[in-house]
């Protein structure tokens, strides 16, 4: 559980190196149309929120409806205090997650109603992949408006969490 807790802490903190980076472009650069996966810097954010608030749910063995709708973040204040949450939420339940269980697999159905199964470690990992992910795309984005995007490599997190005391 350790080695889950300290992929989703680097997450959770690339994530947010993302977030201050955006807190310095203006409101037309981030929501302007980037021509990728998603149309702006603003949408890839807030779907990459709702992903995580997906998984959250998912690791749980709860059946999520909503699908992703950016109508629901109007701002970066509101998606940056929404991943606070989510993030607080996760590593509550992987600190709470009983260590028996972690060998058995959750049940959850997709948005066809499909049942999937996977162990939590699978499922966390494959957050920390589609997060990954994003991040690249919105790298791209900040260059392509002539920023440069934060250095989130996993190596400068555990250097950061060792001079800290973290």
């Amino acid at each position: 559980m350790r080695l889950l807790l300290e992929e989703l802490r680097y997450n959770q903190w690339a994530i947010r190196q993302y977030i201050n980076a955006l807190h310095h472009i203006d409101l037309v650069q981030f929501n302007g149309n980037m021509n990728s996966s998603f149309s702006s810097m603003h949408e890839t954010l807030g779907h990459m929120l709702w992903v995580e608030e997906l998984w959250y749910e998912r690791w749980q063995g709860h059946h999520v409806k909503n699908l992703f709708d950016s109508a629901n973040n109007p701002s970066l204040e509101i998606l940056e205090q929404r991943f606070i949450d989510i993030h607080n939420r996760q590593i509550q339940l992987l600190e709470n997650y009983p260590a028996d269980s972690i060998h058995q697999k959750i049940c959850y159905l997709n948005f066809q109603g499909k049942r999937w199964e996977y162990y939590l470690s699978q499922m966390v990992q494959h957050l920390m992949f589609h997060s990954a992910y994003h991040r690249g795309q919105l790298s791209t984005m900040l260059r392509q408006i002539g920023k440069v995007p934060p250095k989130t490599d996993y190596l400068i997190f555990i250097d950061e969490q060792s001079t800290s005391g973290a």
